[in-house]
């Protein structure tokens, strides 16, 4: 069985600026006539952190969203071997696949085999004919038609949930949510404790100072107005006010990665991965009409190794720049670091 010794953590400070206006939502505290239909989350209380002061219902971006969206971004695009059976495929034709043989393995239990039922099963669901006809329905129900809405509702709730397959690189480093899943795991192939920790990133002093400068003291967020045009008469039909973090404002924040094997250090190759893909897509809400656009400067990732913690040792920078200049040969140089490091170097 493989064992875990935490041999460092991986940090990656970054400042992340808004290309265009952002909307991460928040509660509604009240109800005004002609106020803010969606207004974005802020801090409930002014902010003491070690270097600054943030103030009172400034924005800020919940490490959940940063930790959710580049989760997804991942799912869609690492291909690589899952679960027991080692399929080399993306999380998301994981958990389809996955939907499909839960989805036929229910219905093979709770009712009797018909043609109506297989069509479906084909058609509405792309399962495999020759699985169908292999199997062995042994439930007592005729199924019949308005049993169908639960079966695609149940479908679709497995299908889009995060990966569990338990031992890809997306498992390891975001964890997984259903515990079940460890007992069909060979010991030697269970990822261990989750590896990535994104903390809450808050606007810099110098976007607050601009803000203030150029919305007024305590404000800092924009209004705007969308509204949904009639395509026959063009008469407004959806008048909305939401809010945002205007663009150009940046935000401060740190990823952490534990690293408790040198594989692990793959992890970090793939998490810049998903970084860049951030980049190319959007934070938020509303990134088809150009909410959200973002992009990381001044990345500094360090190592803090057990000398770190132990011997209150400094930490070792391994890289400083931006994403473009980010180079995956770092990773030979972070490894020996490592290595130097829990040899009590």
């Amino acid at each position: 069985m493989q064992t875990y010794t935490l041999l460092g953590v991986i940090s990656i400070k970054y400042h992340l600026k808004l290309k265009t206006g952002l909307h991460i939502g928040g509660a509604k505290e009240n109800f005004e006539i002609g106020g803010v239909d969606n207004p974005v989350i802020k801090l409930p209380m002014e902010l003491e952190l070690k270097d600054r002061t943030i103030p009172k219902d400034a924005p800020y971006i919940p490490g959940s969203s940063l930790k959710g969206k580049i989760r997804s971004l991942l799912e869609w695009e690492l291909k690589e071997p899952k679960g027991t059976d080692r399929e080399n495929t993306t999380s998301v034709q994981y958990m389809v696949n996955y939907a499909k043989n839960k989805l036929l393995e229910d219905v093979k239990k709770n009712y009797k085999y018909s043609d109506k039922l297989k069509q479906i099963l084909i058609n509405q669901f792309g399962i495999d004919e020759s699985y169908i006809n292999e199997a062995e329905f042994k439930g007592n129900k005729d199924f019949e038609e308005k049993h169908l809405s639960k079966l695609i509702s149940d479908f679709k709730n497995i299908a889009g949930s995060p990966c569990n397959c338990g031992v890809c690189s997306i498992c390891k480093m975001f964890g997984v949510s259903d515990i079940k899943v460890f007992r069909n795991l060979p010991p030697n192939q269970l990822p261990g404790p989750p590896r990535v920790e994104f903390s809450d990133a808050y606007p810099t002093e110098e976007s607050i100072r601009l803000l203030n400068k150029h919305l007024g003291e305590g404000i800092f967020t924009e209004l705007k107005v969308e509204n949904v045009i009639n395509r026959i008469t063009s008469e407004s039909q959806n008048l909305r006010t939401n809010e945002r973090v205007p663009a150009g404002v940046e935000f401060e924040g740190e990823i952490t990665l534990d690293i408790y094997s040198n594989e692990d250090i793959e992890l970090l190759k793939k998490l810049i991965t998903g970084l860049k893909l951030l980049e190319n897509s959007y934070l938020g809400g509303s990134g088809s009409r150009g909410y959200g656009k973002v992009e990381f400067s001044e990345i500094t990732i360090t190592l803090r190794g057990r000398n770190y913690f132990e011997n209150n040792a400094q930490e070792e920078e391994i890289f400083k720049g931006t994403l473009k200049e980010w180079n995956n040969k770092k990773l030979n140089d972070l490894s020996q670091k490592l290595q130097n490091n829990s040899n009590g170097g």
